[in-house]
C-alpha cells in the first residue's frame, strides 16, 4: 500500500503516477485469474458503497504497453481554460454511453495553496526587498542548510526549520517574523495572505495544456470498440472545434494503432518474397494463381474461432494469421505438386486431381491436427489466447476448405472434366 504516490514499478509494463496527497494505491496478488475479478468487483462494491466521495479503479497488471485506463481522449487547447472546457463536452459524450464505468480527468482536480501578495510600497518604506521575504519564508517554513554531517559514506544535510505547528493557519502565518535592519516587522504588515484553489499540475503535449478523459468499461466489451463508439459519437463536436483545439485518441486503441503499423510494414515484402518463391517452386501463373487463391482461407477459421470463444481480434491474434497464411500455402503447394507428380505418371488429369486430395488427405490432416493439439495447452493463457485460437481455428477451417475448393479451382482453371 502506498500514499501519496504509487508503488515503484515492479513490473516493466507498470506505469507511476504523478506523486500528490489525494492519490493511494494498493497491489494485491492473488492465486488466480478468476480470485483477481472477484476480487476487483469486491473492491469497487466496497468502495462505492463506504467511500462514495472516493474514486476507485481496479485492474490487472497489462500485458503490453501500459495504459491506466480502457479509454482515453486527450483534449489539447492553446489555453488552460479552453482544455478544461471542451474536456467537460468529452465527459458530456462519454456519460450518454452506457459501456462506460468510471470517468475522470488526469489534472483538472484543484488543491489548497496559500497565495502571497507582496505590497511593494510597504517594503520600500520598512527598506526591503522581495529576495529579502522570499528567503525568510523559506528559512522558517521550507529550512535551509546550516550544516552537514557524514553517515559512512553519505553526506546528510542539517536543515533548520520552524516547527510547523508554530503556524496552524493563515492568521498565525501572518505573524511571521520578516528581518529587517532595524529588527523585524510581521508578514501580515508587508502582505496579503489568502487561501486559494489551483491546478496541483498541468499535462502538456507539444507544449500546449493537455487533458485526458479516462474512462472504464463495463464487462464483456473492449476498451477500443468503446473508444471507436465515442470517436464516432465525437464528430460534431470534433467540427466545431475552435482554432488551435484538438481531440486525439490515446490509451490501448492509439498503443494497437501504432503495433498494427509496425505489423503491416513489412507485409508487402513478405507477400512479394512469397509469390517469388512460389513462381520458382511451381513455375506456372495458372497454378500459383490457384495456390494464392487458398491462403484467405484462413480468416474464416480465425474469425468463427475468435467469435466461438469470446476472444479480441488483438494483436497477438493478427500474428497468428499473418502466421497461418504460409502453412495454408504450404498446404496447397503439396497439394498441387502431388496433381503434378500423377499427371507425369500418365493419369488423367480429372483422375489425377481425385486421386491426388484422397493420397494427401491423411499427411494433411494429421499434420494440421497435431499443430491444433499442440496450440490447445495455450488457449488458458492471457497472453498467448488470441494467437493460439487464430492459429488453431484457421488451420481447422483453412484444411477443409482447401481439400474441398482447391481441386474445385484447379479444374475451374484447367478446365478439368469428368471423362468417365
Amino acid at each position: 500500500t502506498h500514499v501519496g504516490d504509487s508503488i515503484p514499478r515492479f513490473v516493466l509494463v507498470m506505469d507511476p503516477e504523478q506523486p500528490r496527497a489525494n492519490f493511494a494505491q494498493i497491489v494485491a496478488i492473488c492465486k488466480d485469474i478468476d480470485s483477481r475479478l472477484a476480487l476487483q468487483h469486491k473492491v469497487n462494491t466496497l468502495v462505492e458503497q463506504r467511500f462514495p466521495d472516493v474514486q476507485c479503479y481496479s485492474r490487472g497488471v497489462p500485458l503490453g504497453p501500459p495504459s491506466p485506463y480502457p479509454v482515453m481522449l486527450r483534449v489539447s487547447a492553446p489555453t488552460d481554460e479552453l482544455a478544461k472546457e471542451y474536456a467537460a463536452k468529452v465527459k458530456a459524450l462519454m456519460l450518454q454511453n452506457k459501456k462506460i464505468t468510471l470517468i475522470r480527468y488526469d489534472w483538472m482536480e484543484k488543491t489548497r495553496t496559500v497565495k502571497l501578495e507582496i505590497d511593494n510600497d510597504k517594503l520600500l518604506q520598512m527598506g526591503l526587498t522581495r529576495r529579502a521575504v522570499a528567503l525568510a519564508l523559506q528559512a522558517e517554513l521550507s529550512g535551509y542548510a546550516i550544516g552537514s554531517y557524514y553517515e559512512g559514506d553519505q553526506q546528510i544535510d542539517l536543515m533548520f526549520r520552524m516547527n510547523p505547528t508554530d503556524y496552524p493557519d493563515v492568521e498565525a502565518l501572518g505573524a511571521l517574523p520578516i528581518p529587517t535592519t532595524k529588527g523585524a516587522v510581521q508578514l501580515r504588515q508587508v502582505a496579503h495572505i489568502s487561501y486559494e484553489n489551483e491546478d496541483a499540475f498541468i499535462y502538456r503535449r507539444n507544449l500546449l495544456p493537455t487533458v485526458t478523459v479516462n474512462a472504464g468499461v463495463v464487462p464483456g466489451v473492449t476498451g477500443n470498440d468503446v473508444t471507436a463508439e465515442l470517436w464516432q459519437a465525437s464528430e460534431e463536436l470534433r467540427k466545431q472545434l475552435p482554432y488551435g483545439v484538438s481531440i486525439e485518441v490515446g490509451g490501448p486503441t492509439e498503443e494497437s494503432e501504432t503495433a498494427n503499423a509496425y505489423i503491416m510494414e513489412p507485409v508487402p515484402a513478405m507477400l512479394v518474397v512469397i509469390l517469388v518463391l512460389l513462381m520458382l517452386q511451381v513455375q506456372r501463373l495458372k497454378k500459383l494463381f490457384i495456390i494464392v487463391c487458398t491462403a484467405p482461407f484462413g480468416l474464416v477459421g480465425v474469425v468463427l474461432g475468435l467469435f466461438l470463444f469470446t476472444t479480441p481480434l488483438g494483436v497477438m491474434a493478427e500474428i497468428g494469421a499473418l502466421a497461418l497464411t504460409g502453412t495454408i500455402i504450404r498446404n496447397s503447394t503439396v497439394l498441387v505438386d502431388q496433381i503434378d507428380q500423377h499427371l507425369a505418371e500418365g493419369m488423367t488429369p480429372y483422375r489425377a486431381v481425385t486421386t491426388s486430395v484422397i493420397v494427401r488427405f491423411r499427411p494433411i490432416m494429421l499434420t494440421a491436427l497435431t499443430t491444433v493439439l499442440g496450440l490447445i495447452p495455450m488457449f488458458p493463457s492471457a497472453f498467448w489466447r488470441g494467437m493460439a485460437i487464430a492459429l488453431s481455428a484457421g488451420l481447422t477451417v483453412a484444411t477443409l476448405i482447401t481439400l474441398v475448393l482447391l481441386p474445385v479451382l484447379y479444374c475451374m482453371v484447367y478446365r478439368v472434366q469428368n471423362e468417365e
